[in-house]
């Protein structure tokens, strides 16, 4: 059985020292996540982290042509069938330990005590954002296909993407989490979602032996940056899709009613059809992308903006779970798994016609707790050990 994470320790120029090397080896499947390759990727971190010769840790994966598309989506739709109707939301087991342990995964990467070194290039999507947000150093190219796209199969932006974006102008913040728009790595590195921006002739091996190469006996933050820095080439932005639009993307938060910003997103969609329609392509497609995303996605994705902008990380972590176990229950996002990925029909049927259809008890009731009644929350030591 091909090994889905290649993990390698090398040498570096300062002695006794190592560089840590985690290769996402699902090439196939664009390096989806299940639960093999999560508790691969902690196990390591953790004993990495512990190891005073590990200096720093990168993160790639096998090719240029993906980073991590996010969760194994079959894997999990498989885990939703087997799941009898009317049954807890808390007894898909499958689902529950993999939402428990990718979240755990990415909180340790956030707060890991060395230099992690992410390199985004390729498909960078979903979960494989939670891998690569929390890193020291994140890097991306123009080549970088960066989307949090969980709104057109019924889920929403988790891993800590709300939180994430909740941060960014509001307008630019409504657009991703609201469409799942696609950015490029200029765009992403704009955003300060990213940072390092590096030409495509830049690889990951490239890199790999740039840090092997260098002097690790001082601050290894430090050294690694003095590495990346001279590589970086701020001016690719130009090549930004979403770039051109920013000064246009924030006036949207001048007005950020549900209604109106729904209305926008289908109007860029509706020019899609036209022929003689001059609005930029890259807001056409994801108007278009907005019109067949998820109501109850749309409307959870638009409130968790304001209710996750000022949790902590960890609060945001244990938010996500809540919501992400009752989208497995709630039909939508086994549908949206159908219709992509199963049947392939792109035609989901949604509890919903329409976002605006959604009420705000609906979101609520995705906010409650799913553990059963007097346990702990899965997540609760998040940020405990570090503040004990």
């Amino acid at each position: 059985m091909t090994e889905k994470v290649l993990i390698a320790r090398q040498p570096t120029q300062a002695s006794g020292k190592y560089l840590g090397i985690l290769t996402l080896n699902r090439e196939k499947s664009l390096n989806s996540l299940d639960i093999d390759t999560v508790q691969a990727l902690y196990q390591q971190l953790k004993h990495w982290q512990s190891d005073e010769d590990t200096v720093a840790v990168v993160i790639r994966g096998t090719s240029a042509r993906a980073f991590c598309a996010g969760a194994d989506l079959r894997a999990l739709y498989d885990s939703m069938q087997a799941h009898e109707p009317g049954a807890a939301v808390w007894d898909n087991n499958y689902a529950r330990g993999l939402f428990v342990q990718e979240y755990e995964l990415d909180y340790l990467i956030h707060t890991y005590e060395k230099p992690i070194i992410a390199v985004g290039f390729g498909v960078l999507m979903g979960g494989g954002v939670g891998l690569f947000s929390g890193a020291s150093h994140r890097l991306v190219n123009p080549q970088t296909r960066f989307a949090m796209p969980e709104v057109v199969i019924g889920l929403f932006p988790d891993v800590a993407g709300s939180w994430m974006f909740a941060h960014l102008p509001a307008g630019i913040a409504h657009t991703l989490a609201m469409t799942g728009a696609h950015i490029n790595g200029a765009d992403v590195y704009y955003l300060g979602l990213a940072d390092y921006l590096f030409d495509d002739s830049v690889t990951a091996d490239d890199i790999e032996q740039a840090l092997m190469a260098a002097d690790w006996h001082g601050c290894p933050y430090a050294a690694a940056s003095a590495v990346l820095a001279p590589i970086h080439q701020e001016g690719l932005t130009k090549l930004g899709v979403l770039v051109p639009h920013y000064d246009y993307l924030r006036t949207l938060g001048t007005r950020p009613a549900f209604a109106e910003l729904c209305q926008q997103f289908l109007d860029w969609g509706q020019e899609a059809s036209r022929d003689d329609s001059a609005l930029d392509p890259w807001l056409q497609r994801t108007g278009a992308q907005f019109a067949n995303a998820c109501p109850m996605s749309v409307r959870l994705s638009y409130e968790l903006l304001s209710f996750q902008r000022h949790h902590s990380l960890a609060q945001a972590f244990q938010t996500d779970f809540n919501i992400a176990m009752h989208c497995v229950a709630s039909g939508d996002f086994q549908e949206g798994i159908r219709a992509l990925l199963i049947d392939k029909d792109q035609q989901p049927r949604w509890r919903h016609t329409q976002p605006l259809a959604v009420t705000m008890d609906e979101v609520r009731a995705f906010l409650q707790p799913v553990q059963p009644q007097g346990q702990a929350h899965p997540l609760a030591h998040l940020g405990q050990e570090r503040s004990s």
